[in-house]
């Protein structure tokens, strides 16, 4: 009898042993500071083991939501586990230090099979550009590539310097958008993320918080970013914008201040978009909004002869001195721009190979097919309503794979101002980058 009951005993124990599940992304309860966030599928002794944080189930019930924070202040953090978040230790609050601090993330590969990083940036808000225009003075020879007050810059074992990085020097607002690092297939290639912060401006001001998630993606993954994208949109429609773009609330622009909302210098990112069934094309136009605000347009400086005195968007704002290329227009009795392309943009620009300046669709006629690769000037886009006051921005249409959006920005000053009642920000300076909305298109449109 006792012979039976054991034997049923370890039917029952081979029965239960058996059970697997995959170390899937899943979310925690709210008990985590900060509330509900992303973790990933473990046993609750795994979880133990990797000094991870129970919180919930997964895996209808087998597993739990192993949650990894790293809210440490120290000077030098290693990350070995997947989904790892980064916060200031503070967070969900302002981070409070007064005095100078660097923070660097140094990310190991979980296994020798990793070729890429992802960062999503669930909230990024430090200091932005100390200059409101996008000139970096002579005098900042030895911080060459940036003019940030704070910073965040991403290097790996092979980049080892942010002038050979495609981020350049990230600062301001990042929140709610993501990027890709390639690691190299050697197994001790790494990313280190490194923020620093400056004294000013001062906390209050600077509004200074962070909580970054890194997962690290296998090289065969399906879903992992083509090599040399650094952000990779994998939806029909959506918005790509330039770094610091997102405009903080309250934000205003001067030295010492937060300066958010503000082109950065010195950008070269690839924004590429996957293409989904039954889609030949993607159609780009300006952002009509962001974050729930209008996107207007505003009237450049009349008293600068370089071409930064038109009719800018805020969506459209990334090169201000558009000399030699300027057009005068007679029916305003003010300089105005048109949109530019090719040759004529070596400064700033967006690069969107073999494009035309028109929608997508069934139109024709030789000049809706020209095609272009880069986009400047006051307006996006090449080809304009006839009789206009005014050119337009217009749409552009890419059905030349692979679909990819760089912007490139450089390190001289762009020059053209605008009046503070007109921007609505309280300062005279306006030069905020770009943002784009995509949709893709159907074949049989």
């Amino acid at each position: 009898m006792v012979a039976a009951k054991e034997e049923k005993l370890g039917k029952h124990f081979s029965l239960f042993s058996v059970v697997t599940f995959g170390n899937e992304e899943c979310t925690s309860d709210t008990s985590i500071s900060g509330g509900a966030t992303q973790g990933t599928c473990y046993s609750s002794t795994e979880c133990s083991d990797k000094n991870g944080m129970s919180s919930g189930n997964c895996a209808s019930g087998f597993g739990v939501c192993c949650v990894f924070l790293n809210t440490a202040a120290a000077a030098s953090n290693s990350i070995t586990e997947n989904r790892t978040r980064v916060r200031n230790s503070e967070y969900p609050s302002y981070a409070t230090a007064t005095a100078a601090t660097t923070v660097a993330y140094t990310v190991n590969k979980m296994s020798s099979d990793i070729c890429q990083i992802r960062l999503d940036f669930g909230a990024f808000i430090i200091a932005g550009p100390s200059v409101t225009n996008e000139n970096i003075p002579a005098s900042s020879a030895t911080n060459y590539g940036t003019v940030c007050q704070d910073s965040l810059t991403l290097l790996t074992t092979e980049i080892t310097s942010r002038l050979n990085s495609p981020f350049g020097t990230i600062c301001g607002s990042m929140t709610g958008e993501h990027l890709y690092v390639d690691l190299s297939p050697t197994a001790s290639d790494t990313l280190t993320a490194t923020i620093v912060t400056a004294t000013a401006p001062t906390p209050a001001i600077a509004q200074r918080v962070w909580d970054i998630k890194f997962s690290q993606l296998e090289c065969h993954a399906t879903y992992r970013a083509p090599d040399g994208c650094q952000r990779y949109f994998m939806e029909n429609t959506g918005k790509i914008t330039s770094i610091n773009f997102n405009l903080v609330t309250g934000a205003t622009r001067a030295a010492a201040a937060q300066n958010t909302g503000l082109e950065t210098q010195m950008q070269n990112h690839r924004n590429c978009v996957r293409r989904a069934k039954n889609m030949c094309c993607v159609e780009y136009q300006l952002c009509s909004m962001y974050n729930g605000k209008e996107l207007v347009d505003v009237v450049g400086d009349t008293s600068n002869a370089a071409g930064g005195y038109g009719i800018w968007h805020e969506a459209w704002s990334l090169d201000l001195n558009t000399s030699p290329w300027v057009v005068q227009s007679t029916k305003k009795g003010a300089s105005t721009n048109v949109g530019l392309t090719d040759a004529m943009c070596t400064g700033d620009y967006v690069d969107i190979p073999s494009s035309m300046g028109r929608a997508c669709g069934s139109n024709f006629g030789s000049h809706l097919s020209a095609m272009n690769t880069r986009y400047c000037g006051t307006k996006f886009g090449a080809n304009y309503p006839a009789g206009s006051d005014e050119s337009q921005s217009m749409p552009v249409c890419d059905c030349s794979e692979p679909w990819s959006v760089t912007i490139h920005t450089d390190d001289f000053n762009d020059i053209g101002t605008q009046a503070a009642a007109t921007t609505g920000l309280g300062t005279s300076s306006f030069n905020r980058g770009v943002c784009l909305e995509f949709k893709q298109t159907p074949c049989h449109s």
